[in-house]
């Protein structure tokens, strides 16, 4: 086996360990609501698929092209949840050790990468192209998870950021500084969204909504 070989074995099996976490592990973190936890699991799943594939002695470069694609996506998100607000939280998440390990494995997984294409005679501008185009991916995979919140209206805005660790997959998710629920028209909701939905016109009929109601018969904000 020659060395470009056994730089793209080194790859797979770095893409392969990341799917494995994101998979089994990050998707169980951000269980919270359904759309995070579908995202790893599916991305998780295409990483592990592409990771394995990369690892065989196929001469079809896809695989490998698209295992460093799922990689820059995954450390642009990364990245950006840490300088901005996360989707579906009113705060960035935090640096801990366990999403740091993850994110060094792909970023090395990415730099092999890299030397793998330069063997094979790839040049430095294709190869920018290539990462460009991931990067471009990543941001628009944020973009796209932070206009969800306007969609999936019946997920609450989570005020109490989640540790990054082993331990808090075995405990409940705490999304809301109130964990009571309102069912407002079939979809159940915090406080806060309850009291902006009972302020539509029309709404102050329902009994739900007469709890939030002030002796004016208006519909108090939540301080």
């Amino acid at each position: 086996m020659n060395t470009t070989d056994k730089l793209k074995r080194i790859f797979a099996v770095l893409t392969i360990i990341s799917g494995l976490l994101h998979l089994i592990i990050v998707s169980m973190m951000h269980r919270e609501n359904f759309v995070e936890l579908w995202f790893f699991s599916v991305f998780g799943l295409i990483q592990l698929y592409l990771g394995f594939r990369s690892y065989g002695k196929s001469k079809n470069t896809n695989y490998f092209t698209g295992a460093i694609i799922v990689n820059v996506i995954f450390i642009t998100l990364w990245l950006l949840t840490r300088i901005f607000n996360a989707p579906f939280a009113t705060y960035s998440e935090a640096i801990t050790s366990f999403d740091t390990l993850i994110a060094l494995v792909q970023i090395v997984a990415i730099y092999i990468a890299i030397r793998v294409f330069q063997k094979h005679q790839v040049g430095i501008k294709s190869i920018a192209i290539i990462l460009a185009l991931a990067t471009g991916l990543g941001v628009t995979n944020f973009a796209v998870a932070k206009a969800s919140e306007k969609v999936f209206k019946s997920i609450p805005i989570s005020k109490h950021p989640h540790k990054h660790s082993i331990m808090e997959m075995f405990k409940a998710p705490v999304t809301s500084e109130s964990s009571k629920q309102f069912n407002v028209m079939g979809i159940d909701m915090n406080e806060k969204q309850a009291r902006e939905h009972c302020n539509f016109p029309g709404m102050e009929q329902m009994e739900v909504c007469a709890q939030f109601m002030d002796e004016n018969g208006e519909i108090t904000p939540v301080v």
